[in-house]
């Protein structure tokens, strides 16, 4: 996600050119092969019909953006209160939108810009990227069997003169699998992190933000945020006494405003429905659409289902917690930490694959957020 060409349509023709040469070489093997039956054809080009159906989707679906001119409204909602304003569309954000700085608009539930699709990934647009992460997995499996089945033949007849065995076929027949090993191991690691994240209800760009909070949870300079911003929205009420359900060994300086018994596992994602079907149904649909090439989502991506009932959601803030805006307080800020670790900002912080948020295409000028006062 952190790749970005010149040329943006290069994106999209390097997979183009990959699965387009596969498809022709695998399809020529197996043609020539009079061994094979015609099963294994028929489903080898039916996921790659899929595969290119849903690419084709991924890449010419909108993600979804909101309505000109769209203003923000509490009704009793935290996230009412607390809001992004994008001044290059010139309206407010719905939750969980971020302005894409090369797409230059604001995208719904943004997951990341994708350089291979050209596109950003996000609320109307996620369920054609993952069919389509799938269909190319299903698919390299079921060339990666064939091939599979041409080495072991190769090798029962090793002893065989060279003149009866095509070393084309050897050649393409290696090359293929190679190429097809590639293809699986990389797109299952992001299909993995894709799953997970939807399974969690948790987008790349949200899963970065809990990243950067776990990394300055201890600090004084964040609690200071959240005291403050738990005082704007829920005024006249006084900070809880936070607690947590793990035994608490840490020593804090006097007067600090880090909670004593309070863990970064005591936090609440407020998406979370807390069941993982729930969670993927709201990003991908009811469960036999999931496959269908036209499902997806039956809400409008404006406002989501939150967690705000539940009693373990100590503070009920709305997500990120801290405002997505950790700036160090000259001469208030303590590390409660062995090791002395830089200050660490919105823009700067690397998760653990050092990515940062601007490396999934986020526009920083637009991630300020705004405090309405609670009338």
């Amino acid at each position: 996600m952190a790749i970005s060409f010149k040329w943006p349509w290069i994106g999209v023709a390097i997979p183009v050119c990959i699965i387009a040469g596969e498809h022709i070489l695998t399809t020529f093997l197996m043609i020539k092969d009079s061994k094979q039956g015609d099963r294994i054809f028929t489903i080898f080009q039916g996921c790659l019909l899929m595969v290119w159906l849903s690419y084709y989707l991924a890449i010419k679906t909108s993600p979804g953006n909101p309505p000109v001119n769209y203003k923000v409204k509490s009704l009793g909602d935290p996230q009412g209160f607390w809001y992004k304003y994008c001044p290059k569309c010139r309206a407010d954000k719905p939750e969980r939108t971020h302005h894409c700085k090369t797409c230059g608009r604001c995208i719904l539930k943004m997951d990341h810009h994708c350089p291979w699709t050209m596109n950003c990934i996000g609320y109307r647009n996620m369920p054609h990227f993952v069919r389509f992460l799938f269909w190319v997995l299903i698919s390299g499996a079921t060339g990666l069997w064939y091939h599979w089945g041409r080495l072991h033949h190769y090798w029962k007849i090793r002893n065989l003169p060279s003149y009866l065995i095509s070393r084309t076929d050897l050649v393409l027949t290696i090359v293929c699998t190679l190429l097809l090993l590639f293809i699986e191991f990389t797109l299952l690691l992001l299909f993995m992190r894709t799953i997970d994240g939807l399974s969690k209800n948790v987008s790349t760009i949200e899963d970065w933000e809990q990243d950067r909070m776990h990394h300055v949870f201890y600090r004084e300079a964040f609690w200071l945020k959240v005291r403050a911003n738990f005082t704007k929205l829920h005024h006249g009420e006084s900070f809880p006494e936070l607690t947590s359900w793990k035994i608490n060994y840490r020593e804090l300086p006097k007067k600090s405003s880090v909670p004593l018994n309070f863990t970064f596992e005591d936090l609440v994602f407020p998406y979370d429905l807390g069941s993982s079907y729930e969670n993927m149904k709201q990003s991908l649909g009811p469960f036999y659409q999931w496959l269908w090439p036209w499902g997806g989502p039956d809400r409008d991506g404006l406002s989501f289902p939150k967690t705000w009932w539940k009693e373990e959601d100590q503070l009920k803030l709305p997500f990120p917690i801290d405002g997505g805006d950790y700036q160090p307080l000259e001469g208030k800020e303590t590390l409660v930490s062995i090791e002395d670790e830089p200050d660490t900002t919105l823009g700067n912080f690397p998760n653990e694959l050092g990515e940062t948020l601007d490396n999934f295409g986020v526009d920083m000028g637009t991630e300020n957020y705004i405090t309405r006062k609670n009338k």
